[in-house]
């Protein structure tokens, strides 16, 4: 005979108390990545690329590439910047730069504190813009990886 207390235990929380429990873990998850990562200039927000704690330490360190350069575009001024000339808005497409060895191959990790160093990410129109939050990424070509941003 097995023992369903737990169950019924379970089965009791409210939707307010799942909601509770689930920011909780949400808290946490960004808090260990926050310490983990250390992003000093805070510029981008990685925080949706991953589902959960162990999601982020799982894929955080892993190779992303063989390629030991990689370019990664930031071209949210001429999506988002509505407000901008279009010749001015060209002129904050980024490419930043992260480079790997054989010995280390280029991770998550890598690419995310690169962004965070380049001055691109400093620029006050680039600070200003809402769209921070990198929702996730696809390759355009074997050396260039485009975030997808959202705010």
């Amino acid at each position: 005979m097995s023992d369903t207390s737990n169950d019924s235990n379970y089965s009791s929380i409210s939707d307010q108390e799942q909601a509770e429990y689930e920011e909780i873990l949400f808290e946490d998850f960004m808090g260990y990545m926050s310490n983990d990562l250390k992003l000093p200039n805070n510029n981008i927000d990685p925080y949706c690329l991953f589902d959960d704690i162990d999601d982020y330490k799982e894929r955080i360190d892993k190779p992303l590439t063989d390629e030991l350069t990689i370019l990664v575009k930031d071209a949210r001024s001429t999506i988002y910047w509505h407000d901008y000339d279009p010749e001015v808005a060209q002129g904050y497409v980024n490419y930043t730069t992260v480079k790997g060895t054989r010995e280390t191959p280029i991770s998550l990790r890598m690419v995310l504190v690169a962004m965070d160093k380049d001055p691109h990410y400093g620029k006050s129109a680039v600070q200003r813009q809402d769209h921070n939050l990198l929702e996730f990424y696809e390759w355009i070509n074997t050396i260039v990886l485009d975030f997808y941003y959202g705010s």
